[in-house]
């Protein structure tokens, strides 16, 4: 199979990359735009997907899309559009054109309307990619933990071991499912096999969903720490936001706040009978990640 990976260079992307090696037979490709990438084994091509023009010496010759490049903390609702949305569409008319035999879809679990820019975004990108005419699969990843990791859980987890007061947007009971990345990859590498798959879109999210309030208490408890929980309402905390908008424009994404609040699907059944998922509870990933370190 030969293989092209987008947002090969990006977090999860380099991970996947480190996963999909070791997969005899399989021949890859990233696609690689602004950030270098050094990986041996893998052909690396300068593209960008929104340039459609860039993509056909990309995707000539390709069986297989796993498509993770995408912006993920902007305060341009353009900048969302232009990459994961225009992005998209150019890959999958591209891909049509080369005969692309199956495209994989890297979304989020909050792919929704009201999750703000991001969100609609990519459910946007979801329903380009339902109508593309290609085979296609949609794995839609819950907030993903591991070690290395830069997103939200790691960041939250790095607070409670520093600090003993915890800010919380609105009352806390936002649902959240962390999942750590070791339990996602083998997921998304069934997905590049498994017939059976296509067609469907799929949570891989953690084994339990929990609030975000008792995801601190879980942590801390975790950790052995104390700390004291400062509930801050909602319109509090978008009034900040705008004030340090003011003088440090790309400090923090104003949509992280509807992206966190917005009620997200679980249902994780499907990935366990299909890809064989099988995620780990939030202490058994933690143990993983830190050991006799916490």
């Amino acid at each position: 199979m030969n293989l092209l990976v987008t947002g090969a260079s990006g977090g999860l992307g380099r991970r996947a990359l480190e996963a999909l090696k070791q997969i005899p037979n399989l021949k890859i490709r990233a696609l690689v735009h602004k950030n270098p990438l050094t990986a041996p084994g893998v052909g690396v091509v300068q593209g960008d997907v929104t340039r459609p023009e860039t993509l056909d010496a990309a995707l000539e010759g390709i069986d297989t899309v796993f498509h993770l490049a995408a912006v993920t903390h902007s305060n341009s609702e353009a900048g969302y559009q232009e990459v994961n949305v225009e992005g998209t569409r150019n890959l999958l008319t591209v891909g049509a054109r080369c005969e692309v035999k199956r495209f994989i879809y890297v979304s989020s679990r909050a792919a929704r309307s009201d999750g703000g820019s991001y969100s609609v975004g990519k459910l946007q990108a979801e329903e380009l990619v339902k109508n593309s005419g290609l085979p296609w699969v949609i794995l839609r990843p819950a907030e993903v933990y591991g070690p290395n990791s830069k997103d939200a859980v790691n960041k939250l987890a790095r607070w409670i071991r520093q600090y003993k007061i915890v800010p919380v947007i609105g009352d806390g009971s936002q649902g959240l499912s962390p999942v750590l990345i070791d339990d996602v990859l083998p997921a998304m590498v069934e997905a590049l096999f498994n017939h059976e798959a296509e067609g469907q879109i799929f949570d891989l999210a953690g084994p339990e969903s929990i609030s975000y309030s008792e995801l601190i208490d879980r942590m801390s408890s975790f950790f052995e720490t104390k700390v004291f929980k400062v509930f801050l309402p909602v319109w509090l905390v978008q009034g900040m936001i705008e004030c340090v908008l003011l003088f440090k424009k790309d400090f923090l994404a104003r949509d992280q706040v509807s992206r966190l609040l917005c009620d997200k699907p679980y249902d994780i059944q499907s990935a366990k009978s299909v890809l064989k998922f099988q995620p780990v509870k939030l202490e058994e990933g933690l143990e993983q990640m830190f050991g006799k370190n916490r």
